[in-house]
């Protein structure tokens, strides 16, 4: 379904589940990474739970439906960064990293824990983000709530896990595919090329 994807340029569909909304301060309880998927392959899902190693505080326990029990046995960030990396940088070329609120909060959630662990973000120059909150902002400036089960029930996308990492990420997929749709005739070229 998805020839047009060339081997160089990847979309990557992700988000987090962090122990608060503190992007800066915050700890990763939960990832998943959801590369497109090309003609005749596999889809690639990159996901896990993570101990914080630190408590959950009972608002997060409420959003997420993620408890300390759960998170108990599960390994640290440490032993997960560089997998993440070699998911996200496992083939040549640029890749587009696609997320809701990615510039307010996914985004600096990922560099934030590859430093904390001594990664240098310098080296990913080849990893570009895209965000569907602000694309969602720009191409449908009259709706009123831009969250993301907002954004999935304005285009009758089905909501289903929400906050949790897997069920998010599936859903800001389906979302940018929509957004690339309206948007594509406004600026007069394909939906393919534009994806």
């Amino acid at each position: 379904m998805f020839s047009w994807l060339s081997n160089k340029e990847k979309l990557i569909y992700y988000d987090f589940e962090t122990t608060g909304l503190n992007q800066y301060h915050d700890k990763i309880i939960e990832y998943s990474f959801i590369k497109e998927k090309e003609e005749n392959k596999e889809k690639q899902v990159f996901t896990s739970l993570v101990n914080p190693e630190c408590k959950l505080n009972k608002k997060i326990i409420n959003i997420t439906k993620i408890d300390d029990e759960m998170l108990s046995n599960k390994t640290p960030m440490w032993q997960h960064v560089s997998k993440m990396i070699k998911f996200i940088d496992q083939d040549y070329g640029v890749k587009y990293l696609v997320a809701h609120n990615n510039d307010g909060f996914d985004k600096i959630i990922l560099f934030n824990t590859l430093k904390k662990y001594d990664f240098d973000c310098k080296n990913f120059t080849n990893w570009k983000f895209i965000d569907t909150l602000l694309l969602a902002k720009k191409i449908l400036p009259e709706i009123t709530s831009f969250s993301l089960k907002s954004l999935c029930d304005h285009f009758h996308i089905k909501v289903s896990g929400a906050h949790r990492a897997t069920e998010d990420t599936k859903m800001v997929r389906k979302l940018y595919h929509a957004l690339c749709i309206q948007l594509a005739p406004k600026i007069n070229t394909s939906y393919e090329s534009l994806i």
